[in-house]
């Protein structure tokens, strides 16, 4: 009798170590799922980053990050002011390391005032070709705005 008794006993303890031995693997198994799922999630988070990463170009990537002072307004006015600002505006495109594709989109935001509404009636005469490049720009705002000496003589002894 007390061989069977020992072996309902054991026979139990055993059956309380498989039921625990189940549950931890039914755990284990819902782990494994979750963490499947998770990679699932990094890895559409990081093909969404790829997508939208941005590209900075290679020379940029070695400069040291500066602080560059906002750019100055050009209002339009006939003389040395226009040197000056183009000038600032060279300095500035290096400075941020400007791709000469958008150097003409970039220069044509800080005109104003007869300088913006040259660059406007400009840009809106379908008769004309299209500004595309910074060297057009800058040599179409000096034909513009820089008066030449026979204008200047004229304005000056016009009575």
């Amino acid at each position: 009798m007390v061989s069977e008794h020992a072996t309902v006993g054991e026979s139990g303890t055993n059956g309380q170590r498989i039921a625990r031995l189940e549950e931890q693997i039914a755990r284990l198994l819902l782990s494994m799922e979750a963490m499947e799922a998770m990679e699932a999630s990094i890895g559409a988070v990081e093909g969404w980053l790829d997508a939208t990463e941005p590209v900075v170009p290679e020379e940029s990537r070695t400069t040291s990050w500066a602080k560059v002072p906002e750019q100055i307004v050009f209002a339009g006015v006939r003389n040395a002011e226009l040197e000056n600002f183009l000038w600032d505006l060279d300095q500035y495109f290096r400075a941020i390391h400007t791709p000469e594709a958008e150097k003409v989109t970039l220069a044509s935001m800080y005109p104003a005032r007869d300088a913006k509404l040259w660059w406007c009636t400009r840009t809106e005469d379908l008769a004309r070709l299209a500004i595309e490049s910074c060297e057009d720009f800058v040599r179409e705002l000096k034909k513009q705005l820089l008066l030449t000496n026979s204008a200047w003589m004229v304005l000056m002894f016009d009575f």
